[in-house]
């Protein structure tokens, strides 16, 4: 099956960029990506990295560019430590490159940071056990109340460098 896509045009580049999400959830901007919390809190702390310097449908790994990868390499090691201040170090990160969703957003490149805890970690009186650590994360929705994922975006951004 073969997927053809119009180009994207500005106004709906613009669109994009603009919904609530994009600004909602934001944790830093950087040079070439966007650091965003997911509003999926199953794994405390998941967050994507968006390439944000430019668009591109249907982009693989492959087509990043080397400062690209540098710095999308520098956002992974940070956005670690910044949850290890945050909340609990996760033991692991699991790092997925994906550009499906191409209704929402074209395939558009993006990098999920997905934490995972052996212990279960807690926020804000609410815990995030994770019943399958150590083997491929089958997971639930947890979306927590807005003063939560406030909570969250705040004290992540506060250990953010």
């Amino acid at each position: 099956m073969t997927i053809t896509l119009q180009p994207i045009s500005s106004k709906e580049e613009a669109e994009l960029r603009s919904s609530k999400g994009f600004k909602t959830y934001l944790l830093k901007r950087f040079e070439y990506w966007s650091l965003y919390l997911n509003r999926n809190q199953y794994h405390l702390g998941r967050a994507y990295v968006w390439l944000s310097s430019r668009h591109v449908d249907l982009q693989p790994f492959s087509d990043l560019k080397p400062e690209e990868l540098r710095e999308l390499q520098m956002i992974q090691i940070m956005y670690q430590h910044a949850l290890k201040l945050s909340f609990a170090a996760p033991d692991l990160v699991n790092c997925e490159w994906e550009g499906n969703e191409i209704e929402k957003h074209r395939g558009h490149g993006h990098m999920h940071l997905i934490p995972r805890y052996q212990e279960v970690p807690s926020f804000m009186g609410r815990t995030y056990p994770d019943k399958n650590f150590g083997r491929r994360s089958d997971y639930d929705l947890l979306i927590p109340t807005t003063d939560e994922l406030k909570g969250i975006i705040e004290v992540i951004r506060n250990h953010l460098y």
